[in-house]
């Protein structure tokens, strides 16, 4: 508390936290003693953050302390290192004073990024700074109802459950457990010297966690198309392929076998990967007062987003059938709410202002509807009426609301550097028809492709793109490639989709740096620290627990937007693609409304009479 240097840790996140929570709060809920632990903190260093921006690559960051230094200190691990107190204390200090030696060797080693002006900005405004809030984040934790966690698993047990049935009786799974039954046998009767079994000896049920049985059901009873493979090269059948088929088959019995599959694999995947975390990993800050409190981590993608863990909540279902049962398991405690600030169309507006491309520009500066826009597009031979102007073709959201909605996946697909190909394969359509969309897709977007393959070319020279915030991504598979040509090879042409993805996703910090000037403001008002508790961030929105009062929800609603709405850095500063952002307010993150920029406290006060509150 006294020393005025640098305090330097490897994985400040994980340190400080355990630190402020040790030595600091005198209890879990002891917000107050958390805040001044993270004063002291305030100005920490991390040679994980500084590794993070020194070797940022599309090959993969390996950030470990003991990686990253072995050829100054060698294989120093101790076993056991889990229980310190299974460690004589001699060899347990020694390996400590190797950690803090590591540590500064890092510094020495890495030292070089910070000359680089660029990087040295990313650290001082991005990297670092991000560090004390994203602690605050992990001590506060989510708030959670362990009622609706119950209900929610009976809920998804139950939807599993008659899936499963579904599938039991189905005469296509009768006829993959045949071939399922005459496989076993098969490989039975290879081990004997006379061939006694036959395929009923081998009554297999069909198991839809199984991929061979999944696979034989789809390619071989239902005689469906490959499209996505695993990465052993076996035809994929995660629910997003499955998803894809449902686009090649049109009698109804198939699609509802398809429908069964991937609602059991939906629940499997929230069963095992959220609820079972829910309930394994509950913190009970007071008696029957539940909260979830994972782990967030600045420094675990390519592109500069947060990555979570324990569980992985960047994960968590959004849009999905099953995103409101899980989003309403989080709640807040009694005389509280839960508010959830989201950027509007983040990447869509970073993408506009980077590429500067008209057709993009003007959704925000016409008014164009940009899924009318490109549905007119794609299918403006099929609309009769609509003619080239704004009000006529965002009347297509009520005069051909059918090709509006069609236009949304390929639009997906061709965004993330998909081709006509793609389309036939996961939508279904005709080469003919898919071709015409991806002529017209690219013709709409020229001048995006042209950044695209500059993008791509300054990748080819340098070996690297530059990410937001001066950040670099590097691009060892591009810097050795020629491209452009015939002759670019497949990983060279994957290295570019990914790079140039991360260039405008790498904008996704400004939720980062949002939270850094809120949290900045927030300190400058002691007195409602105790009563706004950022608690999570979760792509684009910025989760704060708020005390249910007007005065206190109106002051995070004019300074949260206020934070999000910056676009002061020169790469991203237009006047024609401004940043916005709403506050949604709720008793838990499924239950909410919409507060107008700028409402005032008797405005919030009438809201708060909603009976969603009561």
């Amino acid at each position: 508390m006294e020393y005025k240097g640098k305090l330097i840790f490897h994985n400040a996140l994980y340190d400080v936290k355990v630190l402020v929570y040790t030595l600091f709060m005198d209890h879990p809920k002891d917000y107050v003693g958390m805040q001044q632990g993270l004063e002291v903190f305030k100005n920490v260093h991390d040679t994980q953050v500084l590794t993070y921006i020194a070797v940022n690559s599309t090959a993969g960051n390996k950030l470990n302390l003991k990686e990253n230094s072995l050829e100054y200190t060698g294989d120093y691990a101790v076993d056991e290192i889990k229980d310190i107190t299974k460690i004589r204390l001699p060899r347990l200090l020694k390996y400590n004073l190797v950690d803090c030696l590591a540590t500064w060797y890092l510094i020495e080693k890495y030292d070089g990024a910070l000359k680089d002006p660029k990087l040295s900005s990313f650290y001082t405004t991005i990297g670092r700074p991000s560090l004390i809030p994203t602690i605050k984040m992990m001590l506060v934790g989510l708030p959670m109802n362990m009622i609706k966690v119950a209900a929610a698993e009976g809920q998804l047990r139950k939807i599993n459950d008659t899936a499963r049935t579904y599938l039991a009786g189905d005469p296509m799974v009768k006829a993959a457990e045949g071939i399922i039954a005459n496989i076993a046998c098969r490989e039975a009767n290879k081990k004997l010297k006379k061939l006694v079994k036959t395929p009923d000896q081998f009554p297999i049920p069909f198991n839809p966690g199984s991929p061979n049985h999944v696979r034989i059901l789809l390619h071989e009873v239902m005689s469906l198309p490959v499209i996505d493979y695993t990465k052993t090269k076996l035809p994929s059948t995660k629910a997003a392929a499955i998803e894809k088929h449902m686009n090649h088959v049109k009698g109804n019995n198939e699609k509802n076998v398809l429908a069964a599959l991937i609602s059991i694999s939906g629940t499997d995947i929230i069963l095992n990967n959220f609820i079972k975390n829910f309930k394994e990993l509950a913190f009970y800050k007071e008696e029957g007062e539940a909260w979830l409190n994972g782990n967030l981590k600045t420094t675990g993608t390519q592109g500069l987003r947060y990555s979570s863990s324990d569980p992985n909540m960047q994960n968590m279902p959004s849009t999905s059938q099953y995103a409101s049962l899980i989003k309403a398991c989080f709640e807040a405690p009694p005389g509280w709410v839960i508010g959830g600030a989201d950027f509007s169309s983040l990447e869509d507006r970073i993408n506009a202002i980077l590429t500067q491309d008209p057709n993009k520009i003007k959704v925000y500066t016409d008014g164009y509807d940009g899924h009318c826009l490109r549905a007119f597009s794609y299918f403006g031979h099929l609309m009769a009426g609509i003619s080239d102007n704004v009000s006529s073709i965002n009347s297509i959201t009520k005069k051909y609301p059918e090709l509006r909605q069609r236009s949304k996946t390929p639009t997906f697909a061709l965004t993330y550097e998909g081709t006509w190909i793609t389309l036939v394969k996961n939508l279904g359509l005709s080469e003919s028809e898919a071709r015409s969309i991806e002529a017209n897709y690219h013709e709409l977007y020229k001048v995006s492709d042209q950044w695209a393959k500059r993008n791509i070319e300054f990748a080819s020279k340098n070996g690297y793109v530059e990410l937001a915030f001066g950040a670099k991504l590097r691009t060892p598979v591009l810097r050795q490639s020629i491209v452009s040509s015939s002759k670019t090879t497949h990983e060279a042409e994957k290295e570019g989709r990914s790079a140039n993805n991360a260039v405008t996703q790498s904008w996704g910090v400004l939720t980062n740096r949002a939270v850094i000037e809120f949290e900045e403001r927030l300190a400058k008002r002691p007195d409602l620290i105790p009563f706004v508790l950022i608690c999570n961030v979760i792509h684009d929105a910025i989760y704060v627990l708020i005390k249910k009062d007007p005065a206190v929800i109106e002051w995070v609603n004019t300074n949260l937007v206020e934070c999000m709405r910056w676009n002061d850095h020169p790469v991203i500063n237009s006047k024609e693609v401004p940043m916005e952002a709403e506050l949604d307010i709720g008793p838990n993150m499924a239950e909410k409304i919409t507060i107008p920029n700028g409402a005032s406290i008797e405005d919030i006060t009438k809201f708060l009479e909603e009976d969603i509150f009561k």
